[in-house]
């Protein structure tokens, strides 16, 4: 721009010194506000990345949070759960202890319903095809 010699800006580190100039060269006007510019660009990425990060932190913090509270919501529920169909199911034993004949029965009327719709089901997959 004007006079000034075109000289690529030099390298601004995070201390604000400055690489990529020979002692002998003097900084023009232009350089020395990009240089000024690209510690401004510097300082504010890293806030940038220190929001993010504690932003990251925070989520991660009520994620943990969340799940506690749905573990502890659903492991009571959980266990009675179990616990029923626990109950149940020695419920259906002691049932088919007392009538073997009747569970038989409902065990061979089970497979053929489930026959039933195994050979409807089939036979709709053929029509389609």
């Amino acid at each position: 721009m004007g006079d000034a010699p075109m000289v690529h800006p030099p390298f601004v580190f995070r201390d604000g010194t400055l690489r990529g100039l020979r002692r002998s060269q003097s900084l023009p006007v232009t350089i020395e506000k990009e240089c000024v510019l690209a510690r401004d660009l510097n300082s504010t990425v890293e806030a940038l990345q220190e929001q993010l990060s504690q932003l990251r932190s925070t989520l991660q913090h009520q994620a943990r949070e969340k799940a506690s509270e749905a573990s502890s919501y659903l492991s009571p529920r959980a266990n009675r759960l179990s616990k029923e169909l626990r109950s149940e199911g020695f419920g259906l034993a002691e049932a088919a202890k007392r009538h073997p004949t009747a569970a038989t029965g409902a065990v061979f009327g089970a497979l053929a319903l489930g026959a039933v719709i195994g050979l409807f089901l089939s036979g709709a997959v053929r029509d389609r095809d």
